[in-house]
């Protein structure tokens, strides 16, 4: 499928195109064209089957974190972030103590 950078992309590869998604995800990751819409109970579940990501997923977040490390970014970003990995309870403990992911 097409995403948003006009390359060809797996379905697995690509992300709804959410106010969530951008905050927590940034450019980090490809977009599903706006043409494909995913509003309707159907056209979710669609997406689902194929594999596109409706939701942010911890390890694309951990990336978009990783890669504001010595940028200077809004401090809102690193934050929105941050509060997202602690909804999302210990899953991803082993990261914070394997490697520095303080912005």
């Amino acid at each position: 499928m097409f995403g948003q950078d006009g390359k060809l992309h797996k379905p697995s590869g690509l992300f709804q195109d959410t106010t969530e998604n951008r905050q927590l995800l940034g450019d980090s990751v490809a977009y599903v064209v706006a043409a494909v819409r995913l509003e309707l109970d159907a056209e979710q579940w669609l997406a689902k089957t194929l594999g596109i990501n409706l939701t942010p997923t911890t390890e694309h977040a951990l990336k978009h974190l990783r890669e504001l490390i010595g940028k200077p970014v809004n401090p809102e970003i690193p934050t929105t972030i941050y509060q997202f990995l602690q909804r999302q309870g210990t899953q991803r403990r082993e990261e914070f103590q394997s490697e520095n992911l303080i912005y």
